[in-house]
């Protein structure tokens, strides 16, 4: 007789067969000491476990989407990217008991929290509302006592003795807290881990604990089971089960895939080039040359005997504009890098005005090598500001004509109704992780060097 894995594995064979691949190239292990599932990479293999009294209490709709869940942990290299935004970052493994890992998921770090918005979005069917069984299969009751938020004194609970129901990473439920900022949706985990940051260091201020009180769906410690593991063993593990699965679907099932998973295994195959190599380039290939007249030099038709007519001296005259996204999901020191590859450019005789960009034109500069570069925004992200404000004729009048735009960027949000091609060259210089196919221009990858 089929498990209830065994089932929503086939349900997802007849509808999203990619997902159902995955999942079945991974090794499956029941566990009832785990509050819900979650998935680790080890030297064997990528391991999927599992508590079977929380997943046998989901609906199949439920159960399809939270094993998608996990899947999408490993094609966005979360893993990963957490040493990259806290190097020094440690996913401790939390106590032996299952109220113990509970407990960890309800203190989930803002790494752990950033990484489940940032997936939920595209799982419609995750249940908003769930509940945790003990090793006996039963449903952990209300306290008698709870923690009253205005005195921080403990008081009666009026639910004592009923099954007890958490909710999980979901955007709506950031929005309801950040009451201060805008809250996008689908967006990276840089973007929500920077709203996060930002709101803890704000209650820190005002004298509050963390209020942003919900519980990631998955125990993320599990994927603490092999911690020092190569990250780039884990990146080739990734793509190799990546692709092992797409080569199972045929043209039917590939049709099925979403847009944003196909961009995921896009990025796990892309290798790039040195991109500072693609930036000198783009600006030789968009180099004009002014011709000016000069005495000094006799013009190449002229006779020696004849008197001097002017020649010509070419200068090469070259200016750009910088698009620079600095939505939350634009880390610091990817920033700090695009920073310094722009001195670089400024020494080689290049103008350039410098947009800010995030959800909207924050500043706009020509570039000033004395002066200490600041970034300005860290909210959501959006193209076509930038666009349209070269097309202005107020723009043009103060900064000039353009000879090229390069835009550096994550590539999420990316609009390609919003946004038309111009009749000038454009470079999209795009950091790790973010897209990198895009209907014109040239692309190129900028890689963050480590310190």
């Amino acid at each position: 007789m089929a498990t209830p894995i065994e089932k929503a594995i086939v349900e997802l064979i007849r509808s999203q067969r990619f997902y159902a691949e995955m999942l079945l190239r991974m090794k499956r292990k029941e566990d009832k000491n785990i509050p819900t599932i979650g998935v680790g990479f080890t030297v064997n293999g990528i391991e999927l476990v599992y508590n079977p009294f929380f997943f046998e209490n989901l609906s199949l709709e439920e159960q399809c989407d939270i094993l998608k869940h996990e899947a999408h942990h490993i094609l966005n290299g979360h893993f990963d990217r957490e040493k990259e935004l806290e190097p020094d970052f440690d996913r401790t493994k939390p106590g032996k008991t299952l109220i113990d890992k509970l407990q960890s998921m309800q203190n989930a770090t803002r790494l752990n929290m950033a990484e489940d918005y940032a997936i939920n979005e595209y799982l419609p069917n995750l249940p908003k509302k769930f509940k945790i069984y003990d090793e006996q299969g039963k449903p952990i009751i209300e306290p008698d006592m709870i923690m009253d938020e205005k005195t921080g004194q403990p008081k009666p609970n009026p639910n004592a003795g009923k099954p007890q129901e958490f909710s999980g990473c979901f955007v709506e439920n950031l929005a309801k807290e950040l009451k201060d900022k805008q809250v996008l949706r689908e967006q990276a985990m840089e973007y929500y881990y920077e709203l996060l940051k930002d709101k803890e260091k704000q209650d820190k201020k005002d004298g509050k604990g963390q209020t942003v009180k919900v519980i990631t769906i998955d125990d993320h410690s599990i994927s603490a089971t092999e911690s020092d593991m190569d990250g780039e063993f884990q990146k080739e593990m990734a793509k190799q089960l990546a692709n092992d699965a797409l080569e199972a679907c045929n043209e039917t099932d590939r049709g099925s895939i979403p847009s944003n998973v196909m961009h995921l295994i896009e990025m796990l195959n892309y290798r790039p080039k040195d991109w500072r190599q693609d930036l000198r380039k783009f600006t030789m290939k968009c180099a004009e040359t002014k011709i000016e007249s000069s005495r000094s030099k006799r013009n190449r038709r002229q006779r020696e005997d004849a008197p001097l007519i002017p020649g010509y001296r070419v200068y090469p005259q070259l200016k750009l504009v910088i698009g620079f996204d600095t939505s939350g999901s634009m880390s610091d020191e990817v920033c700090e890098q695009i920073w310094a590859e722009l001195f670089e450019l400024d020494k080689l005789g290049v103008k350039m005005t410098v947009i800010q960009c995030d959800a909207d034109i924050q500043s706009i500069e020509d570039f000033d090598p004395r002066k200490v570069p600041k970034t300005n925004g860290r909210g959501g992200t959006c193209f076509a500001p930038v666009f349209n404000k070269i097309e202005e004729k107020t723009f043009r009048k103060k900064h000039g004509d353009l000879d090229g735009l390069i835009f550096f960027t994550d590539g999420y949000n990316f609009d390609e109704d919003s946004v038309k091609k111009p009749k000038y060259p454009v470079l999209w210089g795009v950091t790790e992780c973010g897209k990198i196919s895009y209907p014109w221009g040239m692309q190129t990858e900028v890689k963050v060097r480590k310190k």
